[in-house]
């Protein structure tokens, strides 16, 4: 999945046009505009919210990572053995809001 810092999840996997392997990374940021985009590799744990969710494992990630220089939003790919360990906790979740 997409997964902006501080966004909301958007699909699976960097899509073939902004993948520096099919296109030139000259494409422009979508929040900002800027075209100052670069990949790197990330280590990312997640945790579930709230306190009645202190006893669950982190889940950790270790995507590539878009970084958008101009205004720090970042987008990643969750693997689908970790999202389906974060969709099989949201079963058990309230409604997102």
């Amino acid at each position: 999945m997409w997964v902006t810092i501080s966004e909301p999840v958007f699909a699976q996997q960097l899509s073939p046009e902004r993948r520096s392997d099919t296109v030139p990374m000259n494409m422009k940021c979508a929040c900002c505009g800027s075209d100052r985009e670069r990949e790197f590799k990330g280590e990312v744990a997640i945790h579930f919210p709230g306190l009645e969710n202190l006893d669950k494992p982190i889940v950790w990630v270790f995507p590539q990572l878009l970084v958008c220089l101009g205004c720090g939003v970042a987008q990643f790919a969750v693997p689908k053995a970790e999202l389906s360990v974060l969709a099989e906790d949201d079963s058990h979740s309230a409604p997102a809001r």
